[in-house]
């Protein structure tokens, strides 16, 4: 049997490396990195929006409820 150091296991494990085929590596990746939830489930897509989106839906709801919240002060006045 032939002894084994470090440097002929680390050339092992490199060619070893070099016949691992991409597709096996995005098949894995994909498996692992798959969002899930809470309960085990996949996220819903529509949930994962960029923030420059996120944030331009937040200004807009804010600006409807500065109208809704002036609407209803000048109801109170009249009253």
């Amino acid at each position: 049997m032939q002894s084994l150091n470090l440097k002929h296991a680390v050339c092992l494990l490199h060619n070893a490396w070099e016949k691992v085929p991409a597709s096996s590596l995005e098949k894995c990746w994909k498996t692992i990195l798959k969002p899930k939830n809470d309960n085990g489930l996949e996220d819903d897509p529509e949930d994962l929006i960029p923030l420059s989106v996120m944030r331009q839906k937040i200004r807009s709801l804010a600006e409807e409820i500065d109208a809704v919240s002036s609407m209803l002060h000048s109801i109170g006045n009249v009253i």
